[in-house]
């Protein structure tokens, strides 16, 4: 943390004289003892940090219910849970999972089931606790199973609150040595700066261009996110494929009661065709009586088509629904994608235009010709000998913790001068001209 980190440079006579603190805290125990926090708890003797404690977190986290997808049907499965029973010590819950269509946290449900049972001990305010209430956040951690009739329940403890005074542990500061600290001309530093500050504007104004593409782009995806899952929301009839089908099956039923009246009209006047139509014996009958008999043929002819069709018509109805259905999905998970895609471009646009943008862009490869170097000791501690007027005093230090580096780059002070490099006098990038 910036506030760990302490420069300190005092002017005295004709030298400078500095002392560092390295960007670290080690621990010191105090003998004050303070009321313990809510988030000490115990949990069979123990003494815990709930805020802390790798062993603690959510009773359905540490179950192994976690949000996620269902590969199978493409829903989106999360979990609640509900109380069942209170007890004085404990209470008792059923874990419900919910099926989620479109795949999205706010999706409608589609199904819920109860898939466990599980205990908690020591849940805070248990007594206010109604059976059907949903469970609140909290946390705990996994005990033994609770065992009841024969049956075995995952447990959780929820600790009780320590009583006993702790005692307060207080950071203290560390001095660093092998800090290099530089006397620069201050000159070569700003015509430095300058063209950092050229490079910067540059890079920033390239990158906010990007960035304007970008959003456009993600505008445009959530757009086509958006229509997907409102299409998929539709009822599949509403699609042109099953229109189309359904439009022809009705024209097709049009066309054959058209050829049926047309038959039942030429049967009427002429007779049934008969049988042996096309042997030589039929030549008894007149021209028109063979000529209607062969329309009525090829019209009963036309309708078994026609029959045959509908036959398809109706198995690819059936097949038609689960393959716009599957369709839609895709095309949300597809739109998704490219969704998610867009946003992560936009993250590292926004990530490189703080870069070119940061301290560290400025003076990372600053690496001047010092009028005078000096170094910390072991115990944090330098002199600068010729202090000059024109002249900076630049340093960086790199955090042990964050890995973060810090730069300073400070008037030189003069004789009786006191200066001190900390946090609030850590190099600042120049405003970007617009």
């Amino acid at each position: 943390m910036k506030s760990k980190i302490l420069f300190a440079l005092m002017a005295i006579t004709s030298a400078a004289i500095l002392t560092s603190c390295k960007p670290r805290i080690s621990g010191q125990i105090v003998t004050d003892f303070v009321k313990p926090s809510e988030t000490l708890r115990i949990v069979n003797g123990q003494l815990y940090d709930s805020d802390h404690s790798k062993l603690w977190n959510n009773p359905l986290e540490l179950a192994g219910f976690h949000p996620h997808g269902n590969p199978e049907n493409f829903r989106l499965v999360t979990y609640f849970a509900k109380i069942e029973t209170v007890d004085r010590n404990k209470i008792q819950c059923g874990v419900y999972a919910q099926a989620h269509w479109p795949p999205v946290a706010n999706g409608e449900v589609e199904s819920e089931n109860m898939v466990q049972e599980i205990v908690i001990y020591h849940y805070p305010n248990a007594e206010s606790l109604v059976s059907g209430q949903l469970l609140g956040d909290c946390r705990c951690m996994r005990v033994a199973n609770y065992n009841a009739i024969g049956i075995s329940y995952a447990a959780f403890d929820c600790g009780v609150q320590s009583t006993e005074l702790v005692p307060e542990i207080k950071g203290a500061i560390v001095k660093a040595g092998g800090v290099q600290i530089f006397l620069v001309d201050a000159k070569e530093a700003a015509d430095f700066l300058q063209k950092k500050k050229v490079e910067s504007d540059q890079q920033s104004a390239r990158i906010m261009a990007d960035i304007e593409k970008i959003q456009s782009e993600i505008n445009t995806n959530q757009l086509e996110y958006d229509e997907a899952r409102k299409v998929a929301s539709q009822s599949y009839t509403n699609d042109a494929r099953y229109i189309a089908l359904i439009k022809e099956d009705e024209d097709n039923l049009k066309t054959a009661k058209t050829l049926a009246k047309a038959i039942a009209f030429l049967e009427s006047k002429y007779g049934v065709p008969p049988d042996m139509l096309n042997q030589p014996f039929v030549r008894q009958y007149s021209q028109e009586q063979r000529t209607a008999w062969q329309a009525i043929r090829e019209d009963t002819q036309r309708i078994q088509s026609i029959s045959q069709r509908a036959n398809r018509i109706a198995s690819e109805d059936d097949n038609l629904e689960n393959k716009i259905n599957n369709e839609r999905r895709m095309q949300i998970q597809a739109s998704m994608a490219t969704l998610d895609v867009a946003k992560k471009k936009l993250d590292e646009a926004n990530q490189n235009l703080k870069s070119v943008q940061s301290p560290s862009f400025y003076l990372s490869d600053f690496s001047p010709t010092a009028l005078e170097m000096t170094q910390t000791d072991a115990k944090g501690k330098f002199v600068i000998h010729n202090s000059k007027a024109r002249a900076k005093v630049f340093a960086k230090v790199k955090s042990d913790e964050t890995g973060e580096v810090f730069f300073w780059l400070l008037n030189s002070p003069q004789k009786g001068e006191r200066l001190i490099l900390s946090d609030s006098t850590l190099f600042t990038a120049p405003a970007n001209t617009p």
